[in-house]
């Protein structure tokens, strides 16, 4: 009880006392309305890609005989591919293989077209696919050569790219549903263009596919939000495709208004967590879908961006901001840039998320605020920490894999965003108990990217984590103490087997990191606290 006492003193004082004095900004959300042309209620289908090319134009390359690359790394059938899939990050939905193959390898030989030129055409195949990406390299391509991007079935048309868009990193084309997707190059000449066909990226998980690792039954549709508030402020949330790699990964987002914007719309500023980008993302790849409300939507013709520049990033707060590097279009439901607000929240105030649960349809969460700030360790020995978190817990919806990054929208100040998410235990349909997430604090996020959201502000300094080493038996023994073996011994083969044990388990790792700063400053507690601990380590070493 005492110890408990002293812990949420330190916390009372930690929120309170760090808080005193910080200026508080905000700003509430900007809503475009949709074009009458393009207004819904329902789905989110507007063809934005099939004016690239003339239909009758990409029905005839389709239907021309082409040479077919067909990959087999990773058929579904074959137990490499499941073992993969297993092993990968939470958050990863494909991965890919480099190739490195020159145009001769990809491309058939020129077919004339009725305008005048040519077109060398190629289709690149994975089998089970359930969406393909490929990374091209453009540098070698003249000036009057292009590129374009054809879904299998027809639907769209991608492009022109030219070699004003290379990269040194080469350049990600478009995410295309199914696993098959065609290359078209185009040129005056009967030569083939020079390009290199990097990698291609194999999406193992649903991506815009009903059915397939469906999400859980208990997610509430956005097409059920009563609120206009919630509704108008849903269009201003994505869904992102992420490439690192040879593969992709996916999250949630939300683009973020700027106080008194110089010009409307506002910049394309996109709020979300940095775990969706710390493995060598290439941001010029970053894909943004919009307005996928329904599993009738045709993803091939959703609005989506491509390009990004990264912002800024707090590791220990787990949050992120990127631009955009084109402005977004308006989509049938409008399209908003998200308000924020710097107010730490407090218990039980009302929040929602918008997020778009294993790449499916957007839905919703509503619930309250049960921590304003909470330390979250990352791993059973708490060697990491995410810091300041805000605990909600939801009372209608859940969250999933594909949420991370979805806006924390505080429901009594109009919906502005209070973080981005973060982590969470998995969620249940029947025992609603444990459908908590923990958020990142945009409120301490804003100091160092207020520059960019505020006109006449300049960026402070970032965050800085208040633990440097927030394994408390490794801060009181050494990391490399055999206690601390003993220990962690004595956690899994003992504390893990009973529900005793697994709640004291948790208990501290709750506390870890202000328990470790308490003992730090009181020698006897950390006395009797270490010979506590030696028995446990005793315990452990009989256990070998």
């Amino acid at each position: 009880m005492f110890l408990r006492l002293q812990t949420c003193l330190l916390f009372l004082w930690m929120v309170l006392g760090g808080t005193v004095g910080a200026e508080r900004y905000f700003a509430d959300y900007y809503y475009v309305p949709p074009p009458a042309a393009k207004a819904s209620s329902r789905t989110g289908s507007v063809p934005s890609n099939n004016d690239v090319l003339p239909a009758p134009v990409v029905r005839s390359w389709l239907e021309t005989s082409m040479p077919a690359l067909v990959l087999e790394d990773f058929r579904g059938d074959v137990p490499a591919t499941k073992a993969l899939a297993e092993e990968v990050p939470a958050h990863q939905v494909a991965f890919g293989r480099e190739l490195a193959l020159s145009a001769e390898y990809v491309f058939g030989g020129p077919v004339p077209v009725e305008a005048g030129g040519y077109v060398f055409l190629g289709a690149v195949t994975s089998v089970d696919a359930r969406a393909l990406r490929l990374r091209v390299a453009l540098e070698d391509l003249a000036g009057d050569e292009a590129l374009y991007v054809l879904d299998a079935e027809g639907k769209a048309a991608f492009g022109a790219y030219t070699a004003d868009q290379a990269g040194p990193n080469g350049v990600w084309l478009p995410t295309t549903l199914g696993d098959t997707v065609v290359l078209a190059l185009c040129s005056p000449r009967p030569d083939c263009p020079k390009i290199r066909l990097e990698t291609v990226s194999h999406f193992f998980k649903s991506i815009f596919v009903p059915g397939a690792d469906a999400p859980l039954a208990c997610h509430i549709p956005i097409g059920e939000e009563t609120q206009p508030d919630a509704a108008a402020v849903a269009s201003g949330v994505g869904m992102l495709i992420i490439p690192y790699g040879s593969g992709q990964a996916f999250c949630s987002g939300a683009l973020l208004t700027t106080q008194s914007p110089a010009s409307l719309p506002p910049e394309p500023y996109f709020f979300s967590a940095w775990h969706c980008f710390d493995t060598a993302v290439d941001f010029a790849g970053v894909e943004v879908f919009w307005d996928y409300r329904s599993e009738t939507d045709d993803p091939n013709l959703l609005v989506r961006n491509q390009g990004s520049e990264l912002v800024g990033y707090n590791e220990t707060l787990d949050a992120a901001l990127i631009k955009l590097t084109d402005p977004v279009d308006v989509g049938p439901f409008g399209r908003a840039w998200l308000g924020w607000d710097t107010q730490r929240p407090e218990k039980d105030e009302l929040v929602q998320t918008i997020h778009h649960p294993r790449a499916y349809s957007m839905k919703t969460s509503r619930g309250s605020v049960t921590k304003g700030a909470a330390d979250i360790c990352l791993n059973s020995t708490c060697t990491a920490v995410y810091e300041e978190q805000i605990e909600a817990l939801w009372s209608e919806g859940v969250t999933e894999q594909g949420s991370s990054g979805s806006p924390l929208l505080n429901r009594d100040l109009n919906y502005r965003v209070i973080g981005s998410l973060s982590n969470g235990p998995a969620h249940s349909c029947t025992n609603t108990s444990g459908n908590y997430d923990h958020y990142s604090s945009f409120s301490l996020f804003f100091e160092q990217v207020k520059c960019h959201l505020v006109s006449g502000l300049e960026c402070g300094t970032p965050y800085e984590p208040k633990h440097e080493d927030v394994c408390l038996i490794c801060r009181i023994f050494g990391k490399e103490a055999v206690e601390v073996e003993n220990l962690r011994r004595f956690r899994d083969r003992v504390l893990s087997t009973s529900d005793w044990g697994k709640s004291l388990i948790r208990e501290y790792y709750a506390l870890g990191p202000e328990l470790g700063d308490w003992l730090e400053r009181d020698p006897m507690a950390k006395a009797a606290f270490k010979g506590v601990a030696f028995l446990g380590s005793a315990w452990g070493a009989s256990l070998k």
